[in-house]
């Protein structure tokens, strides 16, 4: 893959993964929980879960800029994981109705 290509990756999943964390740490600040109707729980969770997806894409994208050769399964790793946490997610909202 071309040089600018892969720069371009980079800078994309640094963004997201930044915008994730910025998220997470907001889910969790006492401003958001006091404003939510729900269950403060609920939203701490989201939170650490947001984290965590932003401290994943950041890992993925700093290896997809330093392993270029392995992009095709570094992807398809990246996708997996979300697939995965988004039926776990789904799961556990169905399980607990």
């Amino acid at each position: 893959m071309e040089h600018s290509k892969l720069v371009l990756l980079f800078v994309l999943f640094m963004a997201a993964g930044v915008t994730f964390m910025a998220t997470g740490l907001y889910f969790m600040s006492e401003k958001y929980l006091k404003n939510i109707n729900g269950s403060k729980t609920m939203g701490k969770i989201t939170g650490v879960l947001s984290c965590g997806l932003g401290v994943l894409t950041i890992f993925t994208g700093l290896l997809l800029f330093t392993v270029p050769a392995a992009f095709e399964y570094t992807v398809v790793a990246y996708l997996a994981i979300l697939f995965i946490a988004a039926c776990a997610v789904m799961i556990y909202f169905k399980s607990k109705k």
